[in-house]
């Protein structure tokens, strides 16, 4: 997960990453499992926070599945972001 938020930052810019892009909010799935490793950029700086859900809170994510689905269907599983920006 950690190389998908430094590809996200290469693409946007680290301004434009950082001004949008204050909290990364999960759940303790496997992929998430080094939150210090995505909150800091390759120069060592912090650029984002990432906040875990509590198991079995479904709703403390909100919206956050439904914008996942549509972001799946807009980028399915396994689509080059290099290839986009």
């Amino acid at each position: 997960m950690k190389e998908g938020v430094d590809i996200l930052e290469s693409i946007l810019g680290t301004e434009v990453f950082r001004k949008y892009v204050h909290v990364l909010l999960t759940d303790r799935g496997t992929e998430f499992p080094a939150a210090e490793a995505m909150e800091t950029s390759s120069d060592g700086t912090r650029r984002t926070r990432v906040f875990y859900c509590d198991p079995m809170q479904s709703g403390q994510k909100g919206t956050l599945e439904n914008k996942h689905i549509e972001l799946r269907y807009i980028l399915p599983k396994g689509t080059d972001l290099m290839g986009l920006g």
